[in-house]
């Protein structure tokens, strides 16, 4: 599903990452400003790292770029000692959690795309039968939308005053050239695992090669206002390794405006999850997020701040893409499930964001793994299975809003940034 060893690809000049000059330079390892893209030049030498702004120090440096100095920022993380936040946790969110009541409402500002309802009278993309169709196509015979439930998914744990702060080795940050290798301080709580994706498949080694596993596991800090995401999770001697893994405060979008999150487009995995207290509620009041096996190349649209879509077919939508159940379908003619109603009613209310390729697994949503809850809070409202299918809601009833443009360079914006959260070493 995350394709993030696809998304180092596309981030590097080679496949075998020799050269990362779409980063902006981030760490000491292989910075934008010492890439040559094109020419001979005599430079000026960089200037002096200063400042530690939002966790990272950060200079300029002139590049060669077709014969001429072009001058690009670079960054690579502040020693610990010197980093100093603005506190500030979203209000009503500190305190003891009960996971199985939990409610999102509060995780995300009221301008954030994720929680922003469809207009009345939304343009709706010209092209939207094209697109719409190309979603049937992905259903397969099955012709349903699928619920991720149990795999390809994740847990959502939450950490108190006393979880152990722990690091957490990040085997792409070298891989790929960034100047980081671990995540410092993340506070883990007893019992978290993350997804067990592909069971008795070959697990994760180094940045994500041998395996076709994602086991994503998110930690809400909800004292300190924080969330954690991680992608390939995994205990190694005892110690915790993530192919991939960052943070960001709660309270804002609840996107990674540089890119570099566990999901493909950018959004943080949180975003557009399904718990099962909204659902016992009756209303879910956020916009869902789904994977598609046809994300578009030539880079996301907004909320998307980063892609891994490769397909070049006519009906490949772009990651970021926003799609939306018909607000005038009249739900009581499906038949639908209670459970399947509060989805529906969202669908039509919030639409639904394209966030990460499918791979084989159709078009599908994200509501939270229940292996981080006691007992199954899914029970009486899903069938037990992995991917149960939301096969009362019709996919010929969706359609594709209009699309912004695609955002081509998105490359040259893709860097780490530093937060109150992150602790990059």
């Amino acid at each position: 599903m995350r394709s993030l060893v696809l998304v180092a690809l596309s981030l590097c000049a080679s496949l075998l990452l020799a050269s990362c000059a779409v980063l902006e330079g981030v760490g000491d390892a292989h910075p934008r400003g010492q890439v040559p893209l094109g020419g001979a030049c005599d430079c000026p030498s960089p200037e002096a790292w200063s400042g530690c702004s939002d966790g990272f120090l950060s200079r300029n440096v002139s590049v060669c770029e077709n014969g001429s100095c072009a001058l690009r920022e670079e960054f690579r993380p502040c020693p610990y000692d010197e980093l100093t936040y603005p506190e500030g946790v979203p209000p009503g969110m500190a305190g003891a959690v009960d996971p199985a009541s939990f409610l999102p409402d509060g995780l995300l500002a009221a301008d954030s795309p994720l929680v922003t309802p469809v207009a009345v009278g939304a343009s709706v993309d010209s092209r939207t039968a094209a697109y719409v169709q190309g979603i049937i196509d992905a259903a397969g015979d099955d012709g349903s939308i699928l619920l991720l439930l149990r795999q390809y998914t994740s847990p959502v744990y939450f950490a108190s005053p006393d979880s152990p702060r722990q690091r957490v080795m990040l085997s792409c940050g070298p891989a790929w050239q960034l100047g980081v290798q671990a995540l410092e301080g993340v506070p883990l709580p007893e019992g978290a695992a993350p997804s067990e994706d592909d069971p008795g498949g070959p697990d994760p080694v180094g940045c994500g090669e041998a395996s076709v596993k994602d086991n994503h596991m998110v930690i809400l800090d909800l004292d300190a206002g924080c969330e954690y995401d991680f992608w390939q999770m995994r205990k190694v001697d005892g110690s915790w390794v993530a192919s991939w893994g960052n943070a960001l405060p709660l309270g804002g979008s609840g996107i990674y405006p540089t890119g570099l999150s566990t999901r493909g487009s950018g959004i943080a995995f949180s975003s557009g999850l399904i718990w099962p207290a909204e659902l016992a509620r009756g209303r879910i009041a956020h916009a869902l997020v789904f994977s598609y096996p046809f994300t578009r190349s030539s880079g996301p649209v907004p909320p998307a701040t980063e892609s891994d879509g490769e397909s070049k077919a006519d009906f490949a939508l772009p990651e970021g893409a926003h799609v939306q159940l018909d607000p005038a379908l009249d739900l009581d003619t499906l038949n639908l499930t209670p459970a399947e109603r509060t989805i529906a009613r969202a669908l039509q209310e919030y639409g639904m964001y394209l966030v990460d390729n499918a791979g084989e697994y159709g078009v599908s949503l994200y509501a939270v793994d229940p292996k981080s809850f006691e007992g199954d809070p899914y029970d009486g409202m899903f069938p037990a299975e992995d991917y149960p299918a939301l096969s009362r809601i019709p996919l010929a009833s969706f359609r594709v809003l209009a699309l912004p443009e695609q955002d081509a360079s998105w490359r040259r914006n893709v860097r780490l940034q530093g937060n109150r959260c992150t602790r990059f070493a």
